[in-house]
């Protein structure tokens, strides 16, 4: 958790939660990445709507958008002092990804997916 900014190109890497993404080992995962690289796409999730990844071992798993908010590079949701910083760090949360890009220089949209 000491990275300072997304990862450049068309890649993502995990900044909270499980550092590598397995898709069966019932762990949060949080991956960052840039918004004019593929990432940027998840701005228009929605709740329901379906995630594609390959894990480490190149398992294939479907998850579903569960929730989208926009948050402040502090945690916050934005515009108000509710913290979801554990939401999106902790590994402890049963199997799901967290999407993280930027909005701004200061606000990112997340998406949590089960």
């Amino acid at each position: 958790m000491s990275v300072k900014s997304a990862p450049h190109a068309n890649v993502a890497q995990t900044w909270g939660g499980q550092t590598t993404l397995f898709t069966t080992d019932n762990q949060s995962t949080h991956m960052i990445g840039h918004n004019n690289t593929s990432f940027g796409k998840i701005v228009n999730l929605k709740k329901g709507s379906k995630v594609t990844v390959h894990d480490v071992n190149g398992r294939v798993r479907v998850y579903h958008v569960t929730e989208v908010k926009n948050v402040t590079d502090q945690g916050y949701i934005n515009g108000t002092k509710t913290s979801v910083y554990k939401q999106i760090v902790n590994p402890n949360q049963g199997e799901q990804i967290v999407l993280q890009t930027c909005l701004s220089e200061t606000v990112n949209r997340l998406v949590w997916a089960r």
